[in-house]
């Protein structure tokens, strides 16, 4: 399934926000107790125009990869 969160970052100064980084993790569907980690992605705030809708697709890769 596609996923279409939409975060909203009120109040917080620009500065702030381009320190960050939004980490995604995407986890299995099996019972709660056995998920497993099907991949991850860390997104640079900085890297993103804040001021514009990002839609796009991201690369997962395992722990320590894949970051953009």
């Amino acid at each position: 399934p596609v996923v279409s969160p939409q975060l909203v970052y009120d109040g917080i100064p620009r500065g702030d926000l381009e320190q960050r980084e939004l980490r995604l993790s995407v986890l299995s569907e099996e019972g709660f107790w056995e998920n497993i980690l099907l991949g991850e992605v860390g997104i640079r705030l900085r890297d993103l125009d804040l001021a514009q809708e990002k839609m796009g697709w991201f690369a997962l890769g395992s722990r320590g990869h894949g970051t953009l």
